[in-house]
């Protein structure tokens, strides 16, 4: 039967249960049965001329195809048919939601000023309709974007002000989160003993809040800083950790690096050949994903570890295939590989 022809009522209802279809095919990462649900509440709405609702349906159809499908045309699409009906019916709070929509889409697509502008003036509703809630998360999303243009000061101005928002409204996931943004522009900034600080409380956070992605980062983090300071032992136990759960959720791309940093682990105690193994299975993973930029850096790993074992002809081969695929996407990086290859071809003549 058509959306047209059923009652208001009816209607409602079948709204209501095409909500709960979708957010139950999400949460299982089936996306285009979520699609499917949600197109039919849109046109239910449609069909009763019911504006709220449709701007929300279009909010969730583009965070769809946005975090489930990678269709960012339709994403955008959406986000905008969004903002122009809540505008329409000044919906304050759903004009900010498409607002975020929208700058999440242009992150995706490297736009950084339009994403800055769409996020600030979501962060200017949310302080109007004084949503504590929404502003956390805005001024989590700038800090994102300073952190991405590498503007660290900036980057940290913002996560810290979220911070202390997520504390006040008591979102302990969101806090756990905001101190690892915070930990790693501390890492970046070369002071280890406050980033530790951030990794760790915000891993005595997460049993509360099984967050797993975020856990692993905080493993990931503390593993970094006490690569640094030498402490290998420590750094296995939480590099491990944090790929246990890459795997268990999933998440091939953070698997791929994992590996690689214990793999760079067993090169520092000199056990070569376990490195060796570890950089290759971070390599087929790259390879999976069509990294360029992991499998250059994970190569030039491997010809280096290659060059420390006496295996000059190995090391030459894989520093220059790096080097090809860093003279396509990053110059200075394809520098530092043309030197090593050039060490290593050095020794072979």
């Amino acid at each position: 039967m058509a959306w047209s022809q059923v009652s208001r009522d009816d209607a409602d209802s079948l709204f209501a249960w095409a909500r709960a279809s979708s957010a139950f095919f999400k949460k299982r990462g089936r996306w285009a049965d979520a699609v499917a649900w949600d197109e039919a509440a849109l046109a239910a709405t449609i069909a009763h001329g019911q504006r709220e609702r449709e701007a929300w349906c279009r909010r969730a159809l583009g965070e769809v195809y946005l975090v489930g499908l990678n269709n960012l045309v339709e994403a955008m699409e959406q986000c905008q048919a969004s903002l122009a009906i809540a505008r329409e019916i000044e919906d304050l709070a759903g004009e900010a939601s498409a607002l975020n929509g929208i700058g999440r889409i242009q992150c995706e697509l490297g736009r950084w000023d339009e994403a800055l502008g769409s996020h600030q003036a979501a962060l200017a509703i949310a302080r109007k309709l004084e949503h504590l809630a929404m502003e956390a998360w805005e001024l989590d999303n700038i800090g994102v974007i300073y952190h991405k243009c590498d503007e660290l000061a900036k980057a940290l101005e913002y996560y810290q002000a979220s911070l202390e928002k997520m504390r006040e409204f008591g979102d302990r996931r969101g806090e756990a989160k905001l101190l690892n943004h915070i930990g790693f522009i501390y890492e970046r900034n070369g002071e280890l003993t406050r980033a530790l600080e951030c990794y760790q409380l915000s891993l005595s956070i997460q049993p509360e809040v099984g967050d797993q992605t975020n856990e692993a980062r905080s493993h990931s983090g503390v593993g970094h800083i006490s690569a640094q300071r030498g402490e290998l032992a420590e750094a296995f136990e939480h590099y491990q950790a944090s790929l246990a759960i890459y795997r268990q959720v999933g998440d091939r791309l953070e698997e791929a690096r994992l590996l690689r940093n214990i793999a760079r682990l067993y090169h520092q105690r000199q056990e070569f050949e376990i490195a060796v193994s570890h950089f290759q299975a971070s390599l087929a993973i790259l390879r999976e994903l069509e990294d360029r930029p992991g499998q250059a850096e994970t190569l030039r790993h491997i010809g280096i570890t290659y060059e420390q074992m006496g295996q000059l002809a190995e090391a030459e081969r894989y520093l220059a295939e790096a080097l090809v695929l860093l003279e396509v996407v990053e110059a200075r990086q394809a520098e530092e590989v043309r030197k090593d290859l050039e060490r290593v071809c050095s020794q072979l003549d």
